[in-house]
Formats: structure tokens, sequence, C-alpha cells
């Protein structure tokens, strides 16, 4: 999976198979979302939110 975020010019590269390529496209599918960026930054994004939830990161 190739993921080139515009704003910052940034690339990754995931090699993702089996059930975690499995786990991705179903988040992918079920949220809507049509670029691998857009994924990567809501599973990012929500994985923040549950640290931050437990108190793990501070604002």
């Amino acid at each position: 999976i190739w993921c080139i975020d515009e704003m910052k010019n940034i690339l990754i590269q995931l090699v993702l198979k089996g059930e975690e390529a499995e786990r991705f496209l179903l988040v992918k599918q079920i949220k809507g979302l049509r670029r691998n960026t857009e994924v990567l930054r809501v599973l990012v994004a929500e994985e923040f939110q549950r640290l931050q939830n437990q108190g793990v990161l501070v604002k």
C-alpha cells in the first residue's frame, strides 16, 4: 500500500498481509474512504485518541 500525503509530501510504504490487509481494507470500506492516506489518518487519529483517553498521551 502506497500513500502520499500531499500536504507534507511524505511517502509511506506499508506491506500488509493476511489479516492485517483484510482489516485495513475493511476499515476503508466501512468508513467509505477512497484513498489509503485517508485510512491511515483515521486509524492514527483513533489510536491517538484511545491513548489520550487512557492518559498515556497528554495534550
